[in-house]
């Protein structure tokens, strides 16, 4: 997680956005680009992209399809919700799916994640639980 303080103030989004440095965050790159590079990965393999100011998308390589999961931005309450859990940051939610797993909607079966998909071109060196390069 990213424990490095800042200087400067966060708003409560970039709390709640505590893993925009790590090597799964796309982001505001755009949806097709994102779920090209996660349908090139292997099965389980994943990115988070922002879909809007409140709302993000964690994709998954489920068989040869890319699953999408709604991940919606309540600030003003400084949860983040995944298929009705509540997390307090990004990175949180997808340490919770790495322990929990998701139902892969096209597979029907449990869908653990696999690698991050580096949809940024290595910019990013943070992977899940790290500090910040």
């Amino acid at each position: 997680f990213n424990t490095s303080p800042s200087s400067t103030p966060k708003s409560s989004l970039d709390t709640l956005m505590g893993g925009s440095d790590a090597i799964w965050y796309a982001a505001d790159i755009s949806k097709s680009k994102c779920q090209k590079a996660v349908s090139h990965g292997d099965h389980g393999d994943f990115l988070v992209r922002k879909a809007s100011k409140t709302h993000y998308v964690m994709m998954v390589k489920d068989t040869n399809k890319v699953a999408m999961f709604d991940i919606l931005s309540k600030p003003d309450l400084g949860i983040l919700d995944l298929q009705g859990r509540k997390h307090p940051t990004i990175d949180d939610i997808v340490m919770g799916v790495f322990r929990r797993h998701l139902i892969g909607p096209y597979s029907g079966t449990v869908l653990y994640l696999g690698k991050p998909v580096d949809v940024q071109g290595g910019k990013k060196k943070r992977k899940v639980g790290s500090a910040a390069a």
